[in-house]
């Protein structure tokens, strides 16, 4: 993020609900601007859609929040970074599957896009970093004496997931965060995704599992769906 906004006049984190892209940015900005804020009936995202650059206006790098929610943000943004000629002006975050309709332009060489993922076992103090994945890529490998790790602690640090807001949960209640973030992901993004479609939660639940199943494998589509059809 810091290398970022000293190169470009705007940067666009990105990733999955929950992961910290809020937290992080705050962290790196010195105001912000809550499109979703519910104070005043939402009256932070009629002014985003009413008068954009207003919004975008204040102390620097500014954080506009689930800038998505008023897509013409996008195009202010960008606009408002070739006004200025400034780098490092404007932090935006939202969601991995942002709505590109009402979005005029690309942003390109305005707008850097950054990818932002839950933690890595290493992040969580789950793994001592002992094993480089990108050495072993790339022909590099040392030999390591590792504590012996047991099935079941695996399967809880699968199960629980790299959110940090899950990361001291125990083994109890570690999975209930997963399967609420799916439910939503069924009842409330697929059909941010597309309002025309009338998705069947039932069957997309069924689609997930089959998924699932076949977690690390080179399943087709078919056998994908075969699997579906099974249950």
């Amino acid at each position: 993020i810091e290398k970022y906004l000293k190169l470009f006049g705007a940067i666009c984190i990105e990733g999955p609900k929950w992961c910290g892209k809020t937290w992080t940015s705050s962290y790196h900005s010195n105001s912000e601007f809550l499109v979703g804020d519910p104070s005043g009936n939402f009256s932070n995202r009629m002014l985003a859609e009413m008068e954009p650059y207003t919004v975008l206006r204040g102390e620097t790098p500014r954080l506009i929040d689930e800038w998505q929610e008023v897509p013409c943000l996008w195009d202010a943004t960008r606009a408002y970074v070739d006004r200025t000629g400034e780098k490092g002006q404007i932090i935006l975050t939202g969601s991995s599957t942002p709505k590109e309709k009402g979005i005029i332009h690309s942003g390109t060489g305005r707008i850097k896009s950054i990818r932002m993922n839950t933690m890595s076992l290493y992040e969580s103090g789950d793994s001592t970093g002992l094993i480089s994945l990108y050495d072993l890529c790339n022909g590099k490998f040392n030999s390591q004496i590792l504590e012996e790790t047991k099935l079941e602690h695996l399967a809880y640090l699968i199960t629980r997931g790299g959110w940090p807001g899950n990361i001291d949960s125990s083994i109890d209640d570690c999975f209930e965060i997963a399967n609420a973030y799916m439910d939503n992901v069924v009842k409330i993004d697929l059909k941010k995704l597309d309002s025309d479609i009338d998705y069947n939660e039932h069957k997309a639940k069924l689609i997930l599992k089959s998924l699932a199943r076949y977690e690390s494998t080179t399943a087709s589509n078919n056998n994908i769906l075969n699997v579906f059809c099974e249950y």
